[in-house]
């Protein structure tokens, strides 16, 4: 399938709002790719001509452009729209301030948007092929300094999103990436904005965030003064996460015998 130049390649991951896929520039990998096929069945014998060593040489310089294109932005993450929901008002304004958000780019820890068309409902991202927090749960576990200082940099990032009046409300390992520069936040699809006159988006009993991140005083209803505690309820619980090594803390349990950092690791 193709959203303006980029080919889908691979589902990546699926929700309620939308599908996210692997996807590469059409345009520019179909040159390199156009090369390193002719120069290919070229390139035959023990005995190199002075024709194949040209070719192979083209082959060479292909593959450098292909793996150059990867580890720039010739791969993205692209999330799109479920077709059935890409008519709903709902949908499609939370997209667009996905967008809003992403493409303002306001710090180096906050996914950087590439291309999107809110009217088609989709947009592309930076590809981390590292993962999330959450594919690498282990990672810190029990390094609480080395977790600290890798969560540093993204409490900065959530502290610029506040400082712009704007909460994530959907924190957790899963929508936190792995890449050169540490761990960069993701998924903005409930980004709320507080400054007046925005329109919000959930409805009186819709849980804004996931269950077992976001605070417990959010739970089943519409909280009116939403406040940047709710992104450091959130944060509180993923560093938790970092530490433990486990993927759930239920509620505020972190002093249970199970759940207590200090028992785990004295």
């Amino acid at each position: 399938m193709n959203y303006g130049r980029w080919e889908t390649r691979g589902e990546k991951g699926r929700g309620g709002q939308g599908v996210t896929y692997l996807a590469e520039d059409s345009n520019l990998f179909f040159k390199i790719l156009d090369s390193i096929a002719r120069a290919v069945p070229a390139i035959n014998g023990i005995g190199m001509t002075e024709e194949q060593n040209m070719r192979a040489r083209v082959l060479a310089d292909g593959v450098h452009k292909y793996v150059s294109a990867i580890q720039k932005e010739g791969i993205v993450a692209l999330k799109v729209l479920h077709e059935n929901i890409r008519t709903d008002s709902k949908a499609l304004s939370r997209l667009k301030q996905e967008i809003e958000v992403l493409t303002k780019h306001p710090h180096e820890n906050i996914v950087k948007i590439i291309d999107s068309n809110a009217s088609e409902g989709w947009f592309a991202t930076t590809f981390f092929p590292l993962g999330t927090l959450a594919d690498n749960s282990r990672q810190f576990q029990s390094k609480s300094f080395t977790a600290l200082q890798a969560f540093r940099p993204l409490v900065d990032a959530v502290a610029t999103l506040h400082r712009m009046e704007i909460l994530h409300r959907d924190i957790k390992p899963a929508n936190i990436f792995f890449s050169e520069a540490g761990l960069v936040l993701g998924d903005f699809g409930l980004v709320y904005f507080a400054e007046e006159g925005r329109v919000r988006l959930t409805d009186t009993y819709e849980n804004a965030g996931s269950r077992d991140w976001m605070p417990p005083w959010a739970y089943g209803k519409r909280v009116e003064e939403l406040n940047p505690s709710f992104d450091v309820f959130s944060l509180g619980k993923v560093l938790w996460a970092m530490i433990s090594g486990k993927t759930v803390l239920p509620l505020w349990y972190h002093r249970k015998p199970e759940y207590d950092l200090s028992r785990l690791f004295s």
